[in-house]
Order: structure tokens, then C-alpha cells, then sequence
């Protein structure tokens, strides 16, 4: 008598704009691709660039929303730490980490070839390398370019609900 098949959980990188409108409820699918974070049915993928640019945009938020001291960034932290998210800390957590990924020549290359800002290119190569799709909300860049960096890279982008509806 065979076991019957586990179901694969599927696995995505989410760029900075699926987690921060997702965990501060900005954008209704976005907040339900993390929903599906949390409770396991999905497991994202993020290294030390997303990491800290998910932190700042927090805190950006944070001043905006007026929110006390942290409570974003430890928001962000309960999800990453607790959630269903592999960290892959490639890189101590540093802030130089940001300016030195969008000045590395490789990224500048990139950036130039699939026609996106240099602080794509992080995201692009860690779901290329744990061949994962790429979830944006991000529709001017990473989206509206989607064609030429799947037919370039193989990574496939979505939107957060073509993601939910491919589940």
C-alpha cells in the first residue's frame, strides 16, 4: 500500500510592493498572497536585499501612518520570522547592502538588457536562482516588462492574483 502524495506547497519571491501592500492591507491580493504566507499554504523566498528594502518601505509607512516607533518593522518581522519564509541571508543585514547591489556592474548590465530600474534586478535573480515566479503589484516596471525578462531569464512574473488563481 503506497502513502498518498504530499501536495508541493508552491514557492514565489515577492517583490517589496506585494509585501507592503499585502501586510498593511493596501491591496486586496496582495494581502492575500501573504495571508497564504502565513498560514502556510505558500512559502515565500526572500534574501537580504528584500529583507531590508521591505524594512525601509515600513518604515516610510510608518511616518506616514504616524504608527509608534517599530511597529511596523516588527509587523515585517512576525511575517519573515513566523510565516512560511525561506530568508536567504546571502549578505549580513546592512543598509549598504541596498547602494551596493544597484551599483554592482552585473545589475547595471541586467538592468540595461530587461529595460528595469537596477533595484529589480535583485529580486529577478533570486527567483531565477530558486526558480520561483516574481510577484509584483509593481505594474510600470517589472510587470509591463514581464514578456522580455520571461523570455530572457525564464523567471515569470504575475501579478498577485494571476499567483492566486495558478494555485
Amino acid at each position: 500500500m503506497s502513502s498518498p502524495k504530499k501536495k508541493k506547497i508552491p514557492k514565489l519571491v515577492c517583490d517589496a510592493s506585494v509585501w507592503l501592500q499585502g501586510v498593511f492591507g493596501f491591496e486586496e491580493s496582495a494581502t492575500r498572497v501573504i495571508s497564504c504566507v502565513i498560514n502556510g499554504r505558500i512559502i515565500a523566498i526572500a534574501n537580504s536585499y528584500c529583507v531590508l528594502e521591505v524594512l525601509r518601505g515600513a518604515k516610510r509607512i510608518a511616518g506616514r501612518f504616524r504608527l509608534p516607533p517599530g511597529t511596523a518593522e516588527t509587523r515585517i518581522w512576525n511575517i519573515f520570522t513566523k510565516g512560511s519564509v525561506q530568508l536567504v541571508f546571502d549578505q549580513p543585514l546592512d543598509e549598504s547592502i541596498i547602494r551596493q547591489a544597484r551599483k554592482k556592474t552585473e545589475y547595471q548590465i541586467l538592468s540595461q538588457a530587461l529595460g528595469l530600474e537596477p533595484k529589480d534586478i535583485p529580486y529577478v535573480v533570486l527567483a531565477f536562482d530558486k526558480r520561483a515566479p516574481l510577484v509584483t503589484t509593481d505594474i510600470r516596471s517589472l510587470y509591463n516588462r514581464r514578456s522580455k525578462i520571461e523570455r530572457i531569464t525564464g523567471v515569470r512574473i504575475m501579478n498577485p492574483k494571476q499567483f492566486l488563481e495558478n494555485l
